[in-house]
């Protein structure tokens, strides 16, 4: 599903810019935190 401009028709694609930059932080944080949960998890067998 795409537009006519070719962008994706979800949130994402109606977001602007600065949202787009504060989500991407907020994921990538989120991410981060969940792979060193992952790994704390890994070395403690």
């Amino acid at each position: 599903m795409s537009d006519a401009s070719g962008n994706p028709k979800t949130i994402w694609g109606l977001m602007d810019k600065k949202h787009k930059q504060m989500f991407g932080v907020t994921l990538t944080d989120r991410i981060r935190d969940q792979q060193m949960q992952l790994l704390k998890a890994h070395n403690r067998k």
